[in-house]
């Protein structure tokens, strides 16, 4: 055994004794731990010639010396060791621990059946029954492996032998316990105005986006300091090549919201599920809010995020030369300006910044902006109230750069702009000011008003919208 070894504790060993009847066996290691120490002496073989251990239902330590891992083990990067700051994280995929779990569903199992699980620890559903077996003794009532010579009785151990549970009459299995989790698409908004302040979700399941192969909490991102940026994706399954990726950021006023979540008076995952459907990848992404970072740290966050998916094309299944941008009220605002000062000659570096890949394109081929603002000024007064200086770093100057109208040049992709003619958030009128904007430079932008329609459509049924939203994506990423 080698000098390095973890601690090893010792046990006397039984079975062995002296001349006066006393215990005088040499001590040996407890198996599970490892040692700094020189090996104790050996101790006898069992009658199978196998490894003897002192405890009950213990499996002998391995023979070879364990290596401390490193974080970064998968992750190749010049030189080794970690990944730098302010770089990002390829994909990667993980095979899960469902085989631990079931070996400690085994180990916990008794003459009386399982033992009641303890808080916070979930049982998996029993096997499907066997064909029955004629049996003249219940396989728990026959002697474990590892019962202590002499006593007539055996421990409870993983290596018990196995059967489907429900194969003896006598020891019905446990009835499962399936505890009861919202699933995402259940997820409404509450029923009475005004809605309470928001603290919390309660816990949420999700079987995925239909229709697609997902890559969740992709590390799109590192900046010292801060939360890595992550992003989700997901690709349809049926595609026979490369796919085009709309690259989808919600709103939230730059103060809440999340990647995962559409405005809860939509339901949950729709918009997702219609975009694989129409057989293109949808991308959600994570940014950082203002309580977090001031602007322009968000903008850099969704720049960020169009290049990695770039730069992994190839592994993840997409064509990064149809690559659509589609955002909602402060994402809205967000894609905007991914779309406008990405393609534009000379970007404003400031703007852009350098997370994660650093650099790269930033052309998208389309833009759908759901009811944002064309000037920030305004808004930012609005949303953070006396705080405009801290929103902008100190730097009054940034809300005309973060004006998407002031961004506006003959270069940019089709763009389509929706809005409820009601919205009083942000009114209908910054998306007419932008789309006449647009057209003056001779880019190709659609408005389309939606009469009756607060913010988020409220008072007006959100499918047509996003359908009209998907076929202009589609029509442009696919062609």
């Amino acid at each position: 055994m080698s000098e390095r070894q973890g601690e090893r504790s010792t046990w006397p060993t039984p079975g062995l004794t002296n001349s006066s009847g006393t215990w005088s066996a040499p001590t040996r290691t407890c198996c599970a731990r490892s040692s700094t120490r020189s090996s104790p002496p050996a101790i006898p073989p069992g009658p199978d010639g196998s490894a003897r251990c002192s405890r009950p239902g213990q499996v002998p330590a391995p023979s070879t010396t364990r290596h401390r891992r490193s974080r970064c083990r998968d992750l190749p990067t010049p030189g080794g060791g970690c990944p730098p700051p302010d770089s990002a994280v390829p994909p990667t995929t993980s095979t899960g621990r469902t085989q631990i779990t079931k070996e400690v569903h085994r180990a916990r199992m008794t003459r009386d059946g399982p033992l009641p699980a303890p808080p916070g620890q979930l049982w998996l559903a029993p096997a499907a029954a066997g064909p029955a077996r004629n049996m003249s003794t219940c396989d728990r009532d026959r002697p474990s492996p590892h019962t202590s010579a002499g006593r007539g009785r055996s421990f409870p151990s993983a290596r018990r032998a196995s059967g489907p549970p429900s194969s003896c009459p006598r020891h019905p299995p446990a009835a499962a316990w399936h505890p009861q989790v919202m699933d995402i698409r259940d997820l409404r908004p509450p029923t009475h105005d005004p809605w309470p302040a928001f603290t919390h979700h309660p816990p949420i399941s999700s079987h995925g986006v239909r229709g697609a192969r997902s890559w969740t909490g992709l590390t799109f991102g590192f900046v010292p300091g801060y939360r890595p940026m992550t992003l989700d994706l997901h690709v349809p399954t049926d595609a026979a090549g490369p796919v085009p990726v709309v690259v989808w950021i919600h709103g939230g006023g730059w103060t809440e919201g999340d990647r995962r979540y559409v405005p809860l008076q939509w339901p949950q995952q729709l918009l997702f599920d219609k975009i694989v459907a129409a057989g293109m990848a949808v991308a959600t992404v994570d940014y950082r809010l203002l309580a977090e970072a001031p602007f322009p740290a968000c903008v850099h966050d969704c720049v960020a995020a169009v290049r990695y998916l770039r730069q992994y094309a190839d592994q993840l299944g997409l064509d990064p030369d149809r690559v659509g941008i589609w955002g909602e009220s402060a994402g809205a605002h967000l894609a905007s300006l991914v779309a406008f000062v990405g393609s534009q000659r000379d970007p404003h570096g400031r703007l852009l910044g350098r997370v994660g890949v650093g650099e790269g394109r930033l052309d998208v081929a389309a833009s759908v902006l759901f009811y944002g603002p064309a000037q920030l000024g305004w808004v930012i007064d609005q949303v953070v109230g006396d705080d405009v200086r801290g929103a902008l770093g100190g730097d009054l100057t940034l809300a005309e750069d973060l004006s998407p109208i002031n961004q506006v040049h003959r270069g940019i992709a089709p763009v389509l702009l929706m809005h409820g003619r009601d919205d009083a958030l942000v009114p209908a009128s910054e998306s007419a000011i932008l789309h006449d904007a647009l057209l003056a430079v001779g880019v190709d932008s659609t408005l389309e008003i939606t009469d009756g329609a607060d913010h988020c459509f409220i008072g007006a049924p959100i499918e047509p919208h996003l359908d009209r939203a998907i076929d202009f994506l589609g029509r442009l990423l696919q062609s």
